[in-house]
């Protein structure tokens, strides 16, 4: 599986540099991402996933969900599983998980109900996902 990992604070994320690509190995630290590997780090919006805001200094395992893109931002992360949905979970301070509130959530969320996202970015505080005809 191609994993896709981007965003402004993927420097949080342990990614691999490979060629043109960068190959995405998550191995979690700081503040952002999750994959069926452990993730572990900062989770005080919510940020890894885990269901809870308690911070892991230890590889916490979370569950068999095959993620196909993450992107992470700060206090955030946003994912396209592999059924083309888009999902998010963390801090919505300025709205970023897109679920229409400034809800923070713990627990990767669905964004909408459409099942043909094709790329995020995320930034700071946003997020931009592209579909599989190439329209926001």
């Amino acid at each position: 599986m191609r994993l896709e990992i981007t965003g402004s604070t993927c420097a949080s994320c342990n990614v691999t540099e490979s060629s043109d690509k960068v190959m995405r190995k998550a191995k979690l630290f700081s503040s952002s991402a999750m994959l069926l590997e452990p993730a572990f780090g900062l989770n005080s919006s919510g940020q890894l996933g885990t269901s809870d805001t308690t911070n892991y200094s230890s590889p916490v395992q979370l569950g068999s969900v095959t993620w196909e893109q993450l992107s992470c931002g700060y206090m955030h992360t946003t994912f396209i599983k592999n059924d083309n949905t888009l999902w998010s979970t963390g801090s919505s301070l300025y709205g970023q998980l897109g679920l229409s509130d400034t809800v923070s959530r713990s627990t990767p969320t669905q964004i909408g109900t459409l099942s043909n996202w094709s790329s995020i970015t995320a930034g700071a505080y946003s997020v931009t996902a592209i579909k599989t005809d190439g329209s926001l």
